[in-house]
C-alpha cells in the first residue's frame, strides 16, 4: 500500500519551499547592500582620517614657523591669539595685537609655507592679557559675588 500525496499538497509544499527560498535569495542581497553601506562609511571615514593628518601637518608646520622666529612656540601668546576655524573648511587665524617687525616676518613666512589655510586678524587682546584678566576674575570672586557683579551660571 503505498499512499500518494494529493497535487494540491504538493502545490502547497512547493510554494513553501519557494516562497523561503526566495526570502533567503533576497535577504543575501539585501545584507550585501547593508555591507556596501558600511564599507562606503569606512570609506568616507578615512578621508576624514585623510584631512585630519593633513590639518594637523599644517598646525605643526604653523607652531615650527613661529617657535623658530620667537624661540618657542608659546611666546606668540604675548602678541596675540592663534584658533582654528573650521567654521568654513579649515584655517588658521592668527589675531596679532600689534604689528611690528617680528610679525610681519611671521605674517611672510607663514604666508608662504601655508597659503590660503592661514589668516590673519587684528585683535585687541593677547592670549597672555585675556588669561590675566579671567584669573583675576577668579581670584576675585568672592567680592565680585559679595558686591552682586558675579554670579555663578
Amino acid at each position: 500500500m503505498s499512499k500518494t500525496i494529493p497535487h494540491f499538497q504538493m502545490k502547497k509544499v512547493l510554494y513553501a519551499v519557494l516562497s523561503a527560498f526566495s526570502f533567503a535569495f533576497f535577504m543575501f542581497f539585501y545584507n550585501q547592500q547593508v555591507f556596501a553601506e558600511v564599507d562606503l562609511k569606512e570609506l568616507e571615514k578615512e578621508v576624514s582620517q585623510e584631512q585630519i593628518s593633513s590639518e594637523m601637518d599644517d598646525i605643526i608646520v604653523m607652531q615650527n614657523e613661529v617657535a623658530s622666529i620667537l624661540g618657542s612656540y608659546e611666546e606668540i601668546q604675548n602678541y596675540g591669539t592663534v584658533y582654528i576655524d573650521r567654521a568654513n573648511g579649515f584655517k588658521i587665524v592668527i589675531g596679532f595685537k600689534n604689528e611690528d617687525l617680528i610679525t610681519n616676518r611671521i605674517k611672510n613666512v607663514l604666508s608662504e609655507k601655508l597659503g590660503e589655510k592661514v589668516e590673519f586678524a587684528v585683535t585687541d587682546i593677547t592670549y597672555n592679557e585675556l588669561s590675566k584678566i579671567k584669573d583675576d576674575i577668579f581670584d576675585n570672586r568672592e567680592s565680585l559675588e559679595s558686591s552682586g557683579v558675579y554670579a555663578e551660571a
